[in-house]
């Protein structure tokens, strides 16, 4: 179960258990990295996990829906983002205060299949 204590107005924190270990969880929006439609995020763990994210975010009520995202890693620290998605994502809801976070797929620019729509994801409390 992820705690909720926010930092600053741009800076919020939570706690995630992975792998028995308390991992601390620091989402910074970045006003220098957003632009346009795009909002940049700042995803940092105590883990090492140190990545960037940009997606057009809409707030529905107890959901948010992040569209066109994309992310780039920095450094995995002890883990990976696909090793801690769910985890990560848990970690957002509660500092975000929603129920659901949905993150319809975006275009592959590069990597495997460049081209091809990611399929949606969906993350629930």
């Amino acid at each position: 179960m992820a705690k909720k204590s926010t930092v600053d107005t741009d800076t919020l924190e939570a706690y995630i258990l992975l792998k028995g270990e308390i991992v601390r969880v620091r989402f910074t929006i970045d006003d220098e990295l957003s632009g346009g439609e795009l909002v940049g995020v700042v995803v940092q763990a105590s883990n090492g996990l140190d990545l960037v994210l940009w997606a057009q975010v809409e707030l529905t009520g107890r959901e948010v829906v992040l569209r066109q995202m994309y992310f780039e890693q920095r450094n995995a620290g002890d883990g990976s983002v696909l090793g801690m998605r769910s985890a990560l994502a848990q970690a957002a809801m509660e500092v975000f205060d929603v129920d659901r976070i949905r993150i319809e797929g975006a275009r592959r620019t590069s990597g495997i299949r460049p081209g091809r729509i990611v399929r949606t994801f969906v993350f629930e409390r």
